[in-house]
């Protein structure tokens, strides 16, 4: 099979064997499609440093291949998609049968997505609906991670009647924003990084970070009305200074937010009102991978895809 892999500090298409399960829960997945994140560049050029070599990628579709133990209500050549989060199996969270405390990560601990051939725990398989939109289905299945990361800011209790802002131009700030407006929030206005400065103050009830800059902290507390929150969803690298007086003095709620229910953002994939064609580039092979890359650094305008079924 061919792979897109990180050899040390290079970043290569190889050809590989196909995987042979290694557990009675393991699961093969023939990939269809998969989509290139900040967290995938933030690997490739190592600055997040995981297994080495390793197989690149952890958001993608694709169709059930084989298992070792049958799966109830799997069957070989299902669509389904991935939560990229490998449970511990030891953790209080696994324990109690709820999202991993200390996941390993795809395509960071483990070998990834850009590949023809994926083999994840069961645990991690999120079937897709019979009813996605014909002509985008399984590229609109790759989609389902970033979604349920968006999903995350719907469960910490946001009132639809207060007023919110997201902060950041990139696809998941768009999708974040089409999310509330779907589910009844009527007051969201958006904001840039360049705008930060202009920022009315004290007119937020809460708003939702995606793309954080170093001096945009102080700015987003200012704009917080008093007892505001402000809702962390980016994944910084970069250490973020920040003044606690400022915090204090409004009583602004910090809060970080990571994945809603995968389950739930494979179904909405189904909803006619979630229009995703925008914010999708169209899909290349395996080889163009520094093309894909590349327009993957210049905008996050679109999710740049690799079409890995095509790839040869």
């Amino acid at each position: 099979m061919q792979a897109l892999m990180l050899e040390r500090s290079e970043v290569c298409v190889r050809e590989l064997p196909k995987p042979e399960l290694q557990s009675r829960d393991s699961v093969l997945v023939r990939v269809a499609y998969a989509g290139v994140c900040r967290t995938d560049l933030y690997v490739a050029d190592q600055q997040l440093r995981g297994l080495n070599p390793l197989i690149l990628g952890h958001e993608c579709s694709g169709f059930i291949d084989s298992w070792n133990q049958q799966q109830p209500g799997l069957n070989i050549g299902d669509p389904v998609s991935i939560d990229p989060r490998l449970p511990c199996g030891h953790c209080g969270g696994c324990q109690i049968q709820v999202p991993c405390y200390r996941p390993k990560i795809l395509g960071l601990h483990q070998h990834g997505a850009f590949a023809q051939y994926l083999q994840v725990p069961a645990a991690c398989i999120v079937p897709l609906p019979s009813v996605l939109p014909e002509q985008d289905a399984m590229q609109r299945g790759a989609y389902t991670e970033p979604l349920a990361a968006a999903l995350g800011v719907l469960n910490i209790g946001l009132d639809p009647k207060t007023r919110g802002l997201i902060y950041g131009a990139n696809r998941i700030a768009t999708l974040t924003q089409g999310l509330l407006k779907l589910k009844g929030f009527q007051q969201i206005d958006t904001s840039s990084p360049a705008q930060a400065p202009n920022l009315p103050a004290d007119t937020y009830d809460f708003i939702i970070e995606t793309q954080l800059p170093p001096k945009g902290f102080e700015a987003l507390i200012k704009a917080l009305k008093p007892g505001g929150r402000l809702i962390l969803k980016s994944r910084n690298t970069i250490q973020i200074p920040f003044n606690p007086a400022q915090i204090v003095a409004k009583n602004i709620i910090l809060q970080g937010v990571s994945y809603g229910s995968f389950t739930a953002a494979a179904n909405l994939l189904a909803d006619e009102h979630l229009q995703l064609s925008g914010l999708m580039a169209p899909p290349r092979p395996l080889h163009q991978f520094k093309e894909v890359f590349a327009d993957a650094r210049a905008s996050e305008s679109q999710k740049q895809f690799f079409d890995i079924g095509q790839s040869t």
